[in-house]
């Protein structure tokens, strides 16, 4: 049984915890939009005042990890330290967190925050700490090393996000805006760390959970008649740092191939019975530990892989030389190759295509990928094959869907921005604009999921929606009710 803190379970985790982090999750039962007032803001002055990332002044070459795990060890030490008797902290807060503003319990939650205290300071120091070093020898381990690597610091970093949350909405609901800003910037601190610590995609994931967490804080604010206008702070967000996910989405692709690192390719001389019999006991030991786990006994997990492998040849041999016939290279002497080379070779070359198609399909632009579900090949479509090439794959590559998370974080950003934009353009003129083309001072940014603006139709002076594109079938709340409301 693999433990709860594996890269396997945590990515797990992090899926359902992603599905509850999109911008504006709110139940659509097809009543009207939700409405959000807003207020005229200006930018500050200067334009940079505020800001979600560390000035290029301050930031300096040294590793944040060692605050963060300090933080971890901190925050556990208050918890262990609470009454039999008190709440679960990190109950407490998540439920807290989803409560609006305006019904957070001030006196309980300024209890807890202060119970942990040094923990939050702790965090704090890794402000300007820009230098990410966390070498976890990575590229040294097997596929089943790999995935059974446990992390449970990724899995703690949830808790001190939630924290970070908690600190800032209340200091936004006392009106303490500096203190929010500064809490906030040190979320998008960690939510780089979590990111770019190692070069898995379940970092990612949870890099862009807490990142999101954090926009749903700006989110909060920028409602407050007072509250000050952040576009430029967003602007300066490291998207490519908090949001990307196509190196990970590169390094993981590689485990597919890394199961069979000496099989030969497709134009390779025939290699034989016994060396193709060899590298498939190898292919084996790695798919078993894959598919059904490992044991306190090797000899009893090679037998068992043994006699899988045994049970595949024998099922796949035929197939697999029909299959290589239908190739330019093999197709007039697939009948030289034996059972087990034959098997081999179309193995190797259908988890290098699962590979490819996986990974190719990622590199679209968001709105081509967004659109083309219909025609992308998903390996959970085939979830009852017994084919090894097929459940293998699965099991190694996330599904296509954890690629929508990352343009959704984009297009969180780029939707709060526009509302800063708007509450520019209406403290310039006292209204909201005609159309988002004319905006002033500043423009709107595009929905990342069009290619295009977000959806802008105005009812009069202070009325208007704002509607962003569809990130899937189960999106809610794409449109919300704009209320130009006067300044505090």
């Amino acid at each position: 049984m693999k433990n709860v803190f594996s890269l396997r379970a945590i990515g797990s985790f992090w899926i359902v915890a992603l599905a509850s982090t999109a911008p504006m999750t709110w139940a659509d039962d097809g009543a009207a939009p939700r409405t959000v007032s807003i207020a005229p803001m200006a930018a500050p002055d200067p334009m940079l005042r505020y800001r979600f990332w560390p000035a290029a002044e301050h930031r300096q070459d040294r590793d944040p990890m060692p605050g963060v795990l300090r933080a971890l060890i901190l925050m556990h030490s208050a918890v262990a330290n609470a009454a039999d008797d008190e709440p679960n902290e990190y109950e407490q807060h998540f439920q807290w967190n989803e409560l609006p503003l305006d019904q957070l319990p001030v006196d309980d939650v300024h209890r807890s925050l202060d119970r942990f205290n040094t923990s939050i300071n702790e965090l704090m120091r890794i402000e300007n700490a820009m230098k990410i070093h966390y070498d976890l020898g990575v590229e040294a381990l097997s596929v089943n090393e790999t995935i059974g690597l446990l992390l449970p610091e990724f899995q703690d970093m949830r808790m001190l996000c939630r924290i970070l949350e908690l600190k800032a909405r209340l200091a936004i609901l006392e009106h303490r805006y500096d203190e929010a800003i500064e809490t906030v910037r040190i979320g998008f601190r960690l939510s780089e760390v979590a990111s770019q610590s190692t070069p898995f995609l379940v970092g990612r994931l949870i890099g862009i959970a807490i990142a999101e967490r954090m926009l749903q804080v700006v989110e909060a604010a920028v409602v407050q008649p007072d509250f000050p206008n952040v576009y430029w702070a967003l602007a300066a967000l490291p998207s490519e740092r908090l949001f990307e996910v196509r190196q990970a989405i590169e390094f993981e692709s590689t485990l597919l191939t890394k199961m069979l690192p000496g099989a030969p390719d497709m134009s390779s001389p025939t290699i034989g019975q016994d060396a193709a019999a060899s590298q498939l006991l190898d292919l084996a030991d790695q798919a078993h530990g894959v598919l059904v786990g490992t044991t306190s006994s090797p000899d009893d997990d090679h037998r068992a892989a043994m006699l899988m492998m045994g049970m595949y040849v024998a099922m796949m041999a035929e197939p697999s030389r029909d299959g290589l016939q239908s190739t330019d290279v093999w197709k007039n002497r697939a009948g030289e190759l034996s059972d087990c080379e034959a098997v081999l070779r179309w193995t190797s070359l259908r988890l290098r295509r699962f590979r490819d198609q996986w990974e190719a399909w990622q590199t679209l632009p968001p709105d081509v990928f967004a659109a083309s579900q219909s025609q992308r090949w998903m390996l959970a479509d085939d979830s009852e094959s017994r084919d090894l090439a097929v459940r293998v794959a699965r099991e190694l590559t996330p599904s296509f869907q954890q690629y929508l998370y990352n343009l959704r974080a984009y297009q969180h950003r780029s939707w709060l921005m526009t509302i800063e934009a708007i509450r520019m353009h209406a403290d310039q003129t006292g209204e909201l604009p005609a159309t988002l083309e004319k905006l002033s001072p500043v423009p709107a940014w595009d929905d990342p999921i069009a290619s295009g603006p977000f959806v802008y139709q105005r009812t009069d002076a202070e009325h208007a929606t704002l509607t962003r594109a569809s990130t899937s079938g189960n999106d809610v709340d794409l449109t919300v009710q704009l209320v130009l409301k006067g300044k505090s």
